[in-house]
């Protein structure tokens, strides 16, 4: 593991998802410096710009407004989104938006060690990547056969 420390930031509306994922983060991924936690729209957009994030623990589902429509805010980023949601139908839609991972809570440590790990690699590395990128843009297909950590997922594009 690289010995580079990140900014991250947690976005998720459930005080205790959040606290589970800064202690999974902390045993697991200490390369991470948490220094903000956000539970709706306007805190996540203000913690955003205050700390300058290289990560954003992101959920789908938040109290005014989704995480979406925070990165609707950024349409081109300076940080990378990890989504972190109980909801594996939004995962098209987050890939649409360069999300760089998509984790199903509840949250295996093994999994997000390994989707954190490819943080330092960037994206123009990323074969499958640009692939599913071309995919989207093209909208051709009417399924996705998406690598995961545990084989491979079809989701309805």
């Amino acid at each position: 593991m690289q010995n580079q420390t990140y900014r991250a930031i947690i976005i998720d509306d459930k005080p205790d998802a959040r606290s589970v994922l800064r202690r999974l983060i902390e045993q697991y991924c200490p390369q991470f410096d948490i220094c903000a936690e956000a539970g709706t729209v306007p805190e996540a957009l203000e913690d955003i710009q205050r700390c300058r994030p290289a990560v954003v623990f992101l959920d789908v589902g938040l109290r005014q407004g989704s995480g979406f429509d925070i990165l609707d805010a950024y349409p081109h980023p300076d940080f990378k989104v990890v989504f972190i949601t109980a909801y594996d139908h939004f995962a098209v839609k987050a890939f649409k938006y360069r999300a760089l991972h998509y984790l199903l809570k509840p949250i295996d440590p093994q999994d997000l060690i390994a989707a954190t790990a490819e943080l330092h690699v960037p994206q123009h590395y990323w074969p499958e990547y640009e692939r599913l990128q071309q995919t989207l843009k093209n909208n051709r297909a009417s399924k996705l056969l998406l690598p995961s950590l545990r084989g491979a997922v079809v989701v309805d594009a």
